[in-house]
């Protein structure tokens, strides 16, 4: 199987495998039979399936997984988002706090 076969295979399994991965996210280059997987996911579980989706075609030798894990563009915290998250935890903390030290 060329490399250009073995892409085309990647990207469709990336696109139908498993629901947990959003193939359009990921780039897929091949040069050897050694897969290279750029681009974001949103989990680490993401990531690793579509490295074991890769792994699964016939003619891939290694897997190189660079992709990112991260939030979605336009999808991050804000920083109201952040400090209202904080402080929600720091009341909880304080009101925790008298009885977590006794000895």
């Amino acid at each position: 199987m060329t490399d250009d076969q073995i892409q085309r295979h990647i990207e469709d399994a990336l696109d139908w495998a498993d629901p947990a991965v959003d193939g359009s996210r990921i780039g897929v280059t091949v040069a050897g039979g050694v897969v290279t997987l750029r681009g974001g996911v949103d989990t680490r579980l993401e990531k690793t399936t579509a490295e074991r989706i890769a792994m699964r075609v016939h003619g891939v030798n290694a897997v190189v997984n660079d992709l990112a894990v991260g939030p979605v563009a336009g999808l991050e915290p804000t920083d109201t988002d952040i400090a209202q998250t904080a402080g929600k935890a720091l009341n909880e903390a304080a009101a925790v706090q008298p009885n977590a030290d006794r000895r």
